[in-house]
């Protein structure tokens, strides 16, 4: 039998890597990790046991074990290693190899390099952000919060030929890096303009608040945050009511209504492909960290610490 390693949630402290055997089902297929990325926004709120009740069964992921409220083993974005040496994206927990259904496997074309494909299922969250927000090329566009969806998202606009891109990030490394990918930041505190559109996704009452006093008449603001059961306080009673300004959700895991007739999740994830051959993302500076490591990467974001926007996981 084959005996896989798996990161585990024990409670909201403590992340461990636990030992277990394999026992595929009929017509699965065995394959080898070699990346898998976290996703430190979801998978924070995850370790530290604030998905609220009425979404535990709606937040499972594929392969996931265990439940919310611990232990859970949890995760979604591994390239993976075929017997025949091909490599594939799977959305799967954190394990150094795995036994998958062949229809829920996406292989990586040969010129995709392999830590690039790790970016795949957060791509699909920026992507679908873009499509929420349908900016326009000459709208005046407000992005708050630059941590790694943020910053996926920023791409994602400039590729989509969006250039008048603002970025409001109170951390000085995190705005460094907005600058240094090309984005102009602004100090969230003497804003002295107004934006058509604003992308928030720092996760805070703050942030979100930044988004709806300084927007422009029907001004359009796409939350991506996820609070969890975190409650949120701010303030509608001034522009939010008189600017008539809209706040809309956006989630990855449906296709936006809008969208359903041109696109589904398939295509939708061949996009992601596409884009992320494009040289730009080259640039992202993306720590890779032994797999063993993986609890005292969690034990950082729990303590709200991450050191950098993600973390790529080497098997």
């Amino acid at each position: 039998m084959t005996i896989a390693k798996s990161l585990w949630h024990i409670n909201s402290l403590q992340s461990v890597i636990q030992e277990a055997g394999l026992s595929p089902r009929q017509g699965q297929i065995q394959l080898q990790s070699v990346y898998s990325l976290i996703s430190p926004g979801t998978e924070r709120t995850v370790a530290l046991g604030q998905v609220p009740p009425a979404l535990h069964k709606i937040m499972q992921v594929p392969y996931m074990e265990g439940s919310f409220n611990f232990p859970v083993k949890y995760g979604y974005s591994v390239v993976a290693r075929s017997v025949e040496g091909k490599h594939y994206h799977v959305m799967h927990p954190h394990q150094n190899v795995l036994s998958v259904d062949p229809d829920s496997i996406t292989e990586i074309p040969i010129e995709l390099p392999l830590w690039k494909a790790g970016l795949i299922s957060n791509l699909e969250t920026a992507l679908t952000a873009y499509w929420d927000g349908d900016p326009k090329p000459q709208e005046k566009i407000l992005l708050v919060g630059f941590g790694w969806i943020g910053g996926l998202i920023a791409g994602v606009l400039k590729l989509k030929g969006c250039g008048d891109i603002w970025v409001v990030e109170p951390s000085l490394t995190r705005a460094a890096l907005a600058r240094q990918y090309g984005f102009r930041i602004i100090n969230g505190e003497s804003i002295n303009q107004e934006f058509d559109i604003a992308f928030h996704s720092s996760a805070t009452a703050e942030g979100l608040q930044t988004c709806v006093d300084h927007m422009n008449w029907e001004g359009r603001i796409i939350e991506v945050s996820w609070y969890g059961n975190r409650m949120v306080n701010i303030n509608l009673g001034e522009n939010f009511h008189y600017k008539r300004l809209t706040i809309q959700s956006s989630q990855v895991s449906r296709i936006p209504k809008k969208m359903m007739a041109n696109w589904n999740v398939k295509t939708r994830k061949s996009e992601v492909l596409r884009l992320l051959t494009n040289p730009w993302w080259d640039q992202f500076e993306i720590p890779v960290v032994p797999f063993e490591e993986a609890p005292m990467i969690f034990d950082q974001l729990r303590m709200n610490h991450p050191g950098s926007l993600t973390y790529l996981l080497k098997y």
